[in-house]
């Protein structure tokens, strides 16, 4: 069974809607959300918090649009939990914009519900990568270049 939900996400000053790459490892668990476009390739990054608030929190964000994927991931006593959601859906409001993403795939007890597509190999490496990074505060996925 495939899950739906609601996420909210940050506009950018000509309403663009955005998610941001974070996460980081805090000693006893390990999180992390990596974006990826919909062949998996790198997002555009449009800003980078490098303050302590950034810490295990967010670093990059950047651009979204409908059909993209979000790798979340939980790193807890070596295990992983992973979950790959793809953007169904954006609406912009006056203050944010309402994201509406499909949990496609979930990885448990070193098994994949079902295939995962080749093209997100390297973002769920990366996912791994930085939620197992102390006190992370740098940009593992998103990309400047256009």
């Amino acid at each position: 069974m495939e899950v739906t939900y609601q996420i909210n996400g940050p506009l950018t000053k000509s309403r663009r809607p955005c998610l941001w790459e974070c996460g980081g490892f805090d000693g006893q668990i390990g999180t992390s959300t990596i974006i990826t476009r919909s062949d998996g390739k790198r997002p555009v990054l449009i800003f980078t918090d490098k303050s302590k608030a950034a810490i295990n929190g967010n670093q990059a964000l950047v651009l979204v649009q409908k059909g993209f994927f979000l790798i979340k991931v939980i790193h807890n006593n070596d295990k992983f939990e992973i979950s790959v959601q793809e953007i169904e859906a954006i609406k912009v409001n006056k203050t944010d914009a309402e994201i509406k993403v499909r949990q496609t795939n979930y990885f448990i007890n070193e098994d994949w519900r079902k295939p995962l597509p080749d093209f997100l190999n390297d973002a769920v490496e990366v996912a791994k990568k930085k939620a197992q990074d102390e006190k992370c505060i740098k940009v593992y996925y998103a990309n400047r270049k256009k």
